[in-house]
């Protein structure tokens, strides 16, 4: 019994923990001072997705599906916020301002309505609830495997 709530309480902090550095890591809303941030964080969103998707082709667990299941509206949102960027881009740097109706409802600003937009914002409660279960039943797992009696 104490061995359980050791290890509840050993995966809830570490849960904690993993969800603040991956929403830090993945969100495209948090900035660092790198040069083409949010390209980089495109690649590490597919890197992470492709994990995922090994994961639940080796081990077919429910975690392996939770955190696959949550990784999908990471690759839509930074997806997103590259084309809106690109968009941004491409609408100040030519002279007069041309832009396309079809890339302002894919990539629409927060002034512009738009269902992708809604969408996305839905998907986003989604892997918040996603993530953390499937991290909370990860390290779980692995605390009360090698969790030792002392």
């Amino acid at each position: 019994m104490l061995r359980r709530v050791l290890s509840v309480s050993i995966a809830l902090l570490g849960t904690v923990v993993a969800v603040v550095i991956y929403w830090v890591a993945f969100m495209p809303w948090f900035h660092f001072p790198i040069r083409n941030e949010y390209w980089i964080r495109l690649v590490v969103a597919l890197a992470e997705m492709a994990i995922a998707i090994y994961l639940v082709a080796r081990w077919r667990s429910w975690p392996a599906l939770l955190l696959l299941a949550g990784s999908i509206p990471m690759i839509l949102v930074n997806v997103d916020f590259v084309g809106w960027r690109w968009r941004m881009d491409r609408y100040y740097s030519t002279s007069p301002p041309v832009d396309d109706p079809r890339l302002a409802f894919l990539f629409p600003s927060d002034n512009e309505y738009s269902p992708v937009n809604a969408i996305l914002h839905n998907l986003i409660y989604f892997s918040m609830v996603c993530l953390p279960l499937a991290f909370f039943w990860y390290f779980f797992r692995f605390i009360d495997q090698h969790l030792t009696k002392r």
